[in-house]
Order: C-alpha cells, then structure tokens, then sequence
C-alpha cells in the first residue's frame, strides 16, 4: 500500500491555502442561498418560488436521482417545521411533497420519519411527486435514516451506531460493522478499531491502514464511478486559532490512498465543502484563509485548479449540477 503524506504540522503557520493552476471554463455548479439559487460561474442569482419565507430559516440541499430536495427548517420554533420540497427541473419552482418530517434520501424518492410522539415513530417512503410509495410503519424512535443503499437503509441507531436495515422488516438490524462511512454498491467502506475495511456483501473485508492525519474522518464521498471514496480530515483548532483540512481519497481498485494536492490547509469548516462533479472530479468549495475559492482535481493529477468565487451568505453546500 502506498500512503504520501506530509508531516503534520506543528503551529498555525505551517498550515497554507489550496494552490494551483486557474481553474477555466464552466462548472455548471448552482448553490442554495436562503430561497435563491446562485450560479457559480456567473455569479448570477434567482430566486426560487415556493419556499416559505420570513422567520430564522435554514435550508439543506439533497440530491436524489437527477433531481434536487431541499429540507426547510427554522432556527427557533416555528409552526411549519422540517418541510420537503423537490425543485422544478429548472431549478425556479419549489413543489411541497411533505412537512413535519426527518427525510432521507432514496434512489427514487426519500424516506421520511415522523415523530409522533417522543417515543411514537412511524417511517415511510414517498416518490418526488409527493405520492406514497412504502407505507408508514413504526419504527424506534432510536433509529435515524441516513440513507437508501444497495444494500438497505443505512441508519444510525443512539447507543449502538452505524447499521444496514432491511426496509421490508425494521425491526433488527441485517448488519453492524462499526462506523460505515459509505456504501459503494453493495461494498462498506468502515472504520472500527486503528484503521478502515472495505467489507463485501459476503462479510468478507480488506483492511486499509488509515492515513497519518489530525482529527476524525467525516463520512466518506463516492466518486461517480464508484472507484473513489473522499474522506475529509477536520480539526476545529490545529493547534489555533485556524481550523484545519486535510482530504484524503481511497482508491478501492489499488485500496491505496492519494493525499489531495495542497492539504493539509487551513479552512473555515463550516462554509467549506468537497463533492465530486459528474465529470469525475473532486471540488473543494469554501471559504480559506478569507479567500473563497473553488477548486478541482482529478485523481492522478498533481495539482489543484482553482477560481475565486463569492460564497452565499450560509455557505457552501452545493446542490447540483444542471
């Protein structure tokens, strides 16, 4: 296995911004600002219709099929909480399809858990449509949906972790193998112990020693093509005041791993994001060291291409590309 990595570093200095060559062309990126939509690469911003307004609101963007989901919430009570809408294919009208509701995505559609009570859950499936596709059934107010995979629902359950359900039968889990960052088909990419497995659908694992990094890896980012699995390394003050960013990428052909060029750098974490576009690259989106850029690489390429960009004023957590 062949592991690059630089010496972590020892005070804030040492921690630098993402360079690189420019990034040219269009990206076709479009992010979420509140009830408008802002083109990246034009700096262009429209407004979406249908989306409640007034009040302390957030709004999270989904991805679900070739379609977008945004999640509607308020910072304080509110009397319209958690509502889901799917965005017109234009990206200009927002359709209602539910509220009061926890969602997760799906391939076709999203699950969405219900809190009755506190201690009374039901879940169900409804298509992009808003029509109903599994029936609401209880479920234990402990679990909470992450996902739809291949494989089942991948969920976390308070108290015990990461686990695989079968959406036919929600009572126990079908697995448990520690903290699953992705599924990949019907492979796990898992932490457990000093480093990670990739476990096939026959229990059967190969285990990946982890990278030599600060903090704790977040869920990991699959690339289009299901080769590739993205892993941020984020520390809130290493050693401070700056935040630290390191992403690592998996390749699960060779299970070896390819430290993204520039990293570790110093980034605001919570305005800073990476994904992976359609065409197979891997974006870094946020604001370091004051300096909102974007930026792209292709697993291979020895550096970055980056563009100064103007962030939203919540953030940088893209919602698709049109």
């Amino acid at each position: 296995m062949n592991i690059t990595k630089d010496e972590a570093p020892t005070s804030a200095e040492d921690l630098g911004t993402p360079e690189g060559v420019p990034l040219t062309g269009a990206t076709g990126l479009r992010l979420v600002d509140g009830n408008m939509l802002v083109d990246l690469d034009q700096g262009e911003r429209s407004k979406i219709t249908g989306l409640p307004e007034g009040g302390d609101r957030w709004v999270e963007a989904h991805e679900v099929g070739h379609r977008t989901v945004l999640t509607v919430g308020c910072a304080l009570e509110c009397d319209d909480p958690n509502q889901v809408f799917v965005l017109s294919e234009d990206a200009t009208e927002a359709m209602r399809i539910a509220s009061d509701v926890v969602m997760a995505p799906a391939p076709d559609g999203i699950w969405v858990t219900t809190y009755e009570t506190d201690d009374i859950c039901t879940l169900a499936k409804i298509g992009l449509d808003g029509r109903t596709m599994t029936p609401a059934r209880a479920i234990d107010c402990a679990v909470t949906v992450r996902e739809e995979t291949p494989l089942g629902l991948l969920v976390w359950i308070d108290g015990r972790g990461d686990a695989i359900l079968d959406p036919a039968d929600l009572s126990e889990p079908v697995r448990e193998d520690g903290t699953i960052h992705a599924v990949v088909g019907t492979r796990m990419v898992v932490t457990g112990g000093e480093g990670f497995a990739v476990v096939e659908s026959d229990g059967s694992s190969t285990t990946v020693e982890a990278p030599e990094s600060v903090g704790r890896p977040y869920d990991g980012r699959v690339s289009p093509d299901g080769r590739y699995v993205a892993f941020s390394y984020q520390h809130p003050a290493w050693p401070g005041p700056r935040q630290r960013l390191d992403v690592w990428v998996l390749d699960l052909n060779k299970m070896e791993w390819a430290q993204v060029p520039s990293m570790p750098v110093a980034a605001a974490l919570k305005v800073t994001t990476e994904f992976w576009a359609p065409d197979g690259r891997l974006m870094l989106l946020g604001s370091f060291e004051e300096r909102h850029l974007l930026a792209a690489w292709r697993p291979g390429e020895s550096e970055l291409a980056i563009r100064e960009v103007t962030l939203p004023e919540h953030g940088a957590e893209p919602v698709t590309v049109w």
